[in-house]
């Protein structure tokens, strides 16, 4: 009976780490706005990934599937209380915009105010429509403060039928 119940709560979250797919991803350095950014990207992960990846080893999500994007960082900037604090995720490809239906308000997936040096973590839940294009996409996830840029990094993620 004790095994039992030791598996019945390990194998859940042994589903959760195998569809947790730690991602590569890179500074916004391709606009000259993006220069001066105060914030570090510690970590990017995409839990909803199918298992195998692409030829160049990127997350692929599936269309009518939900995934949950997570990434970590340290801002290098505090915000008080009703700052406005933004967050785009923004597809490169045909042109650039923002992800349909998103909600563009971080202090909904964070922990706000923001804590100069400290740790934060966002998390954003996203469901695939059928009628995203299939395709790799490079993804732009950039946060304001106020308007003005204060976090980016690009990732990659290719969608399947």
């Amino acid at each position: 009976m004790k095994w039992i119940l030791i598996v019945a709560v390990i194998l859940p979250f042994s589903f959760i780490l195998v569809n947790s797919v730690p991602m590569k991803f890179s500074p916004c350095n391709d606009k000259d706005e993006y220069d001066n950014l105060t914030c570090t990207i510690n970590q990017v992960t995409i839990d909803g990934c199918k298992k195998e990846r692409d030829s160049q080893n990127n997350c692929k999500l599936r269309r009518l599937h939900n995934a949950s994007i997570v990434f970590d960082f340290t801002p290098d900037f505090d915000t008080a209380e009703g700052d406005d604090v933004f967050l785009g995720m923004y597809t490169t490809r045909p042109a650039e915009t923002i992800w349909p239906g998103m909600d563009t308000n971080a202090c909904n997936h964070m922990t706000c105010p923001v804590v100069k040096n400290q740790l934060n973590h966002y998390t954003y839940f996203v469901n695939i429509p059928q009628s995203y294009p299939r395709g790799l996409f490079t993804v732009r996830f950039l946060m304001k403060k106020a308007g003005i840029p204060k976090c980016c990094f690009l990732t990659k993620i290719s969608i399947a039928a």
